[in-house]
């Protein structure tokens, strides 16, 4: 994977430029520190939607190996 940096171009609202700046201030950050802010951000929402996935996945797994009338039950339970 590459390590050298990437140049991005981001758009966002008034409010969520204010709330970030805010939150870097609050944190003892600048906004020197916000390509590091941002970089985190991406990889734990990419780590969760993974993870969010997986379990997902894991529970049709889970589902694939009742018996039909439980199978119904666990499909439900999981689709509210």
């Amino acid at each position: 994977m590459d390590d050298y940096p990437h140049r991005l171009k981001l758009t966002i609202s008034g409010k969520t430029h204010t709330a970030m700046l805010t939150f870097l201030k609050k944190h003892g950050l600048d906004t020197n520190d916000l390509a590091h802010f941002i970089d985190d951000a991406i990889t734990w929402r990419i780590m969760d939607r993974e993870m969010t996935a997986r379990r997902a996945a894991q529970a049709l797994e889970d589902i694939a190996g009742e018996e039909p009338a439980e199978n119904a039950e666990s499909a439900e339970a999981l689709t509210g």
